[in-house]
């Protein structure tokens, strides 16, 4: 049955509108992405024959990119130019807290040459 012109949506059951879930939804995609960040970086280092010592309180997930002010995306698959990565500001050290910046995948690609 269709619903009459100009009438909006019927109500919808389930829980009631919490303003902080949004947040907490945020939050938890930063922690998700913070954890999908350290097992990519871990690989790098591996492949790179380098020390990686990160842990999720080394580092914070700006909201854009220091580098080229894109906007960095936690759901966003490797390769695509707004993946959040690494980028070791020192390249003779090893991934550790003080020696990484987070930026997009596009800038670390050329950073890296």
């Amino acid at each position: 049955m269709a619903r009459p012109q100009g009438v909006g949506k019927p109500e919808q059951p389930g829980r009631p509108e919490d303003p902080g879930r949004s947040e907490r939804a945020r939050q938890r995609r930063s922690e998700v992405g913070k954890r999908k960040m350290l097992r990519r970086g871990a690989q790098i280092a591996r492949r790179e024959g380098v020390d990686f010592t990160l842990v999720e309180d080394d580092f914070t997930i700006p909201e854009v990119c220091p580098i080229l002010n894109i906007e960095l995306n936690v759901r966003a698959r490797m390769r695509d130019d707004d993946y959040p990565i690494f980028l070791r500001t020192d390249i003779n050290l090893p991934y550790e807290a003080g020696n990484i910046q987070v930026v997009s995948f596009k800038a670390w690609a050329e950073a890296r040459g």
